[in-house]
C-alpha cells in the first residue's frame, strides 16, 4: 500500500513510519525537522500539498501533523488554525481527487472532562483553543470526505529525541534535579505509548482501506490513570532516586484551560482489531533506559 504520512518527524509520526514502512511504501513528510528519508512539505501551502498528492497518488493518507501544545495554541490562534484546520482542508480536497481515504489523528481534548469515559459519539465541548482547533479539523474531514477515520488519542509518550517532546517524559527533569517543586495532582491522565498506537494503525489500515463502512470516529487510550505528580513518583522509582522533593498540587492548573478527566473508551476500535496495551511502568522504563543510552539524561 502507498501511504502518505504527515508529521513524520514527531513523536507519534516517527513510530508510525517505523512500524509501517517495512510492509508498505510510506512517503513520510515533515516541515521543521527533515532528516533521513523524510521529505519537506509545508501543509499550509495548498499548491504544494496538491502537487505532492497528485504526484505520489497515495492509496491512504495518515495525517499526524498538528500543533499540539495547548499553551502555544492559546497564544497564536492564526498559526494554530492554519496547521490544525486549513491544512486538513487542503489534504482532504486533494485526497478526494485521487480517491485516497484519510486517517486523521485527533485528541481527547475535544471533550470538557466532565463525563468520562467518553465514547466516540459523545458530545464534544473543548475547553481550550487546541481542542477547538482539532474539533474544527474533525469537522473538515467529515465534510470533505466520505472515506475517513478520525482517531482520538490522549497524552503520548515514547522514544523521544529530547525530553520536552512528550508532556509525560519532560517530567523527568523535575525528578532528576532533586529541587523542591510542585506537580499537578488534579488532572487525570492516561499516558498512551506511541508504539501501541502504531501497531493498531498497522492492523487497522488494510481493513479500513478496503472497507468504506469503517469510516467513523475511533478512540485509542492507555487505561492507567495517573496525575503528573504520580508520574514523577513512578519515574523516581524507575531511576532509583528520591521523589520526596516533589509536592502534589490538587488545585486547577494555570495556563490554557485543561479538562480534568478525558478518559477515552476505545471499545469500538477493539471490536475491529486487537489492541496492544503495554503497561505504563514497563514502557516508561524502556523509554528511560533508551534515554540513558543516548545521553538524554
Amino acid at each position: 500500500m502507498k501511504i502518505m504520512l504527515t508529521g513524520a518527524s514527531g513523536l507519534l509520526g516517527r513510530e508510525i513510519y517505523s512500524t509501517l514502512k517495512d510492509t508498505n511504501e510510506v512517503r513520510a513528510y515533515a516541515f521543521s525537522r527533515t532528516q533521513g528519508a523524510l521529505q519537506k512539505l509545508d501543509l499550509t501551502d495548498e499548491a504544494a500539498v496538491k502537487n505532492e498528492i497528485s504526484a505520489f497518488q497515495p492509496d491512504l493518507i495518515i495525517h499526524s501533523a498538528a500543533e499540539r501544545s495547548p499553551d502555544v495554541c492559546e497564544k497564536d490562534h492564526d498559526a494554530t488554525l492554519a496547521l490544525n484546520v486549513q491544512a486538513c482542508e487542503y489534504l482532504c480536497k486533494s485526497a478526494a481527487q485521487v480517491n485516497a481515504p484519510l486517517i486523521y489523528i485527533s485528541t481527547d481534548y475535544v471533550f470538557d472532562g466532565s463525563q468520562a469515559p467518553y465514547l466516540p459519539g459523545d458530545e464534544a465541548n473543548p475547553l481550550n483553543f487546541y481542542g477547538k482547533s482539532k474539533l474544527l479539523g474533525e469537522e473538515v474531514i467529515k465534510k470533505e470526505l466520505s472515506h475517513y477515520a478520525i482517531l482520538r488519542v490522549p497524552v503520548l509518550y515514547g522514544q523521544v529525541e529530547y525530553p520536552g517532546e512528550s508532556a509525560v517524559i519532560t517530567l523527568i527533569q523535575s525528578v532528576l534535579k532533586q529541587e523542591k517543586t510542585v506537580q499537578d495532582h488534579w488532572s487525570a491522565r492516561y499516558p498512551t505509548y506511541v508504539n501501541d498506537i502504531a501497531v493498531a494503525l498497522k492492523d487497522f489500515t488494510p481493513l479500513f482501506k478496503n472497507d468504506i463502512s469503517l469510516s467513523a470516529t475511533y478512540h485509542f487510550s492507555g487505561n492507567e490513570e495517573v496525575t503528573k505528580f504520580e508520574i514523577c513518583q513512578i519515574m523516581a522509582e524507575i531511576l532509583g532516586v528520591s521523589g520526596d522533593h516533589i509536592s502534589a498540587n490538587s488545585s486547577t492548573p494555570a495556563g490554557a484551560p485543561r479538562p480534568q478527566d478525558c478518559h477515552l473508551d476505545d471499545s469500538s476500535l477493539a471490536s475491529i482489531i486487537s489492541l496492544q496495551k503495554t503497561p505504563f511502568r514497563e514502557a516508561l522504563a524502556e523509554v528511560i533506559s533508551s534515554m540513558k543510552s543516548k545521553d538524554l539524561i
